[in-house]
């Protein structure tokens, strides 16, 4: 099944709602009123290490210099997207460190300056570059 981009836009909006109206979420009790990319830069231990990485990446790859687009794609799919935003900060790490595995299995990795990283670490430093400014 073939999904058309305006659709998945459409869903990807419906789904953003969820981050931003706890009454929508499955388990209100663990929706933040943070947004997405918000949420995933916190993971990171070492927010400066990321941004670096975030930059070289961004130069160098064809994505959105956009971190709400970047949560998107990290997200995969509005079924996703929804999870991500629902997950307290455990489950959204578990979730996130579970994305990298199936990005490795699959072969879908970035090589920058040297460090081979999972799609999902790149766009994640991404949107950790983006959030410095």
């Amino acid at each position: 099944m073939t999904l058309a981009r305006r659709t998945l836009l459409k869903r990807l909006a419906g789904a953003a709602l969820l981050c931003h109206v706890p009454g929508l979420a499955a388990r209100a009790e663990s929706v933040t009123a943070a947004p997405l990319p918000e949420r995933l830069v916190r993971l990171f231990a070492h927010r400066e290490s990321a941004v670096v990485v975030g930059r070289r990446y961004l130069a160098l790859a064809h994505e959105p210099a956009d971190a709400a687009a970047l949560a998107a794609r990290v997200a995969g799919n509005p079924r996703g997207y929804a999870r991500l935003c629902a997950a307290d900060a455990v489950a959204l790490r578990a979730l996130v460190a579970r994305q990298e595995r199936r990005d490795f299995a699959a072969g879908r990795t970035v090589t920058v300056d040297g460090w081979v990283l999972s799609l999902t670490e790149a766009r994640l430093c991404a949107i950790a570059a983006l959030a410095r400014g």
